[in-house]
């Protein structure tokens, strides 16, 4: 078995097993303990390692608590191989959504959505109480669906509209007197269209001499703004741009704008912050072929959406007012602690250089518009300290941070921790049927 690196940092598994004959036979791993295949990944027999990997595949998340204990085991060729498999259960484990079972009788809407997070762990708000009021009680008999699909039902019969993510992640419904009926539910994503907006152009100057073309001349577009959600246990570090596949309407002409390969190129590289999993819009393009078309009978497509998978701490340092002028480094940053002072008013000014040693232009804006995630300040009990000022400078491959905590707070600037995340790609599809043309 060997790792392929896919998407932005993340390992996937590629296993091949040599076939088995008469005089090759494969060895048996049926029924064997996890702890007992994660031993069989040191063997000398090369088929005893790729059957045994094989089978921890096949066992996905159920066998991440024994993989992670296995991280720090003695034989290197095991640590490799349990890293790959590790990586790979836990992007399966995140892909799976949440599944919800409610047999609820008579309960008013803020005991559903208790029972909701006692179930998922997630936070629900909702403003007012439906269409009915306060006294209203409803009941549900949801036999393990996914939480999207639980979540729609909910809102569906109590007049709710689901409107995202709140500032503190957790997902915000509103009674309205509305609903939205282009939902895509591709778990654990949900993906809504919000919009549509069309534009018109025509040229006026730098017409040519000959060959006139009055179609060319006359351009047409055409936007879809779509909604996406995740599931809370979901980060989303970017959202590219959206790579679409099918666009056509009523008349089986074709949306498609014909986009050369630069421009493709370009907008690989739209990537846009949304740490934390909040409302992430999403603008899909096409010309419009004719006027007489009514409908968008078929819109297929993917968004390439960054996730976190894993925040692996890769610098400490214990004592900041020791570390001024020492450079201290990670596998993706050279860090550099500048100044460490107090002033006369008890105020304390840390002033951190980042130096980003990975090069890639995708994760570019990924890395600059979380580097207040990933470093972290913090008091002698280990807790963030929060500062009332924050002042940066940066260019494309470096961010210099200064910080000020504020005097007579609990706890002043005395460690810091910065992290390195294990990020990778996953295409969200989405499907939509009949969309009207403006």
């Amino acid at each position: 078995m060997r790792g392929i690196v896919t998407g932005l940092a993340v390992s996937t598994l590629l296993i091949s097993v040599l076939p088995a004959t008469a005089g090759n036979p494969q060895p048996a791993v049926a029924a064997q303990s996890p702890e007992r295949l994660i031993d069989q990944l040191g063997d000398r027999d090369f088929r005893v390692r790729e059957t045994a990997g094989k089978a921890l595949e096949k066992m996905g998340p159920a066998a991440l608590p024994a993989l992670r204990k296995a991280r720090g085991h003695a034989d290197l060729e095991v640590r490799r191989r349990v890293a790959q498999l590790t990586q790979a259960a836990e992007r399966l484990a995140l892909l799976t959504p949440q599944r919800v079972t409610l047999r609820i009788s008579h309960k008013s809407l803020q005991e559903v959505f208790a029972e909701m997070s006692r179930q998922t762990g997630y936070k629900i708000h909702f403003v007012n109480e439906g269409n009915g009021g306060p006294k209203t009680v409803y009941s549900f008999d949801l036999a393990d669906v996914t939480f999207w699909e639980a979540l729609d039902r909910i809102c569906a019969t109590a007049g709710l509209v689901l409107a995202g993510h709140g500032e503190d992640g957790a997902l915000q419904a509103f009674a309205t007197d509305s609903y939205v009926p282009h939902v895509h539910p591709v778990v654990p994503f949900r993906i809504k269209v919000a919009n549509c907006a069309s534009y018109s152009s025509l040229a006026l100057a730098a017409l040519p001499r000959r060959g006139f073309d009055e179609v060319r001349r006359r351009e047409s577009w055409l936007t879809y703004n779509l909604e996406l959600l995740a599931e809370p246990k979901l980060k989303i570090v970017a959202v590219g741009a959206p790579e679409n596949k099918t666009a056509e309407d009523d008349l089986h002409a074709s949306l498609l704008l014909p986009t050369p390969e630069a421009d493709q190129e370009e907008r690989r590289f739209m990537h846009r912050h949304y740490y934390g999993g909040g409302n992430n819009q999403v603008v899909v393009q096409l010309a419009r072929a004719t006027k007489e078309a009514s409908k968008l009978r078929l819109l297929k497509g993917t968004i390439p959406v960054t996730l976190l998978l894993e925040r692996r701490p890769e610098v400490t340092v214990e004592k900041l007012s020791a570390a001024v002028g020492k450079k201290f480094r990670a596998s993706d940053t050279e860090l550099t602690i500048e100044k460490y002072e107090k002033n006369d008013a008890g105020e304390h000014h840390v002033t951190v250089h980042l130096q980003r040693s990975n090069k890639s232009a995708e994760m570019e804006n990924v890395w600059a518009n979380t580097i207040d995630e990933r470093l972290q300040i913090l008091d002698a009990k280990g807790k963030r300290c929060h500062y009332n000022g924050h002042g940066s400078e940066s260019s494309e491959d470096y961010i210099r941070c200064t910080y000020t905590f504020p005097a007579g707070r609990a706890g002043a600037p005395v460690k810091l921790v910065y992290s390195t995340w294990v990020t990778f790609v996953h295409k969200v599809p989405f499907e939509f049927k009949n969309l009207p043309l403006p």
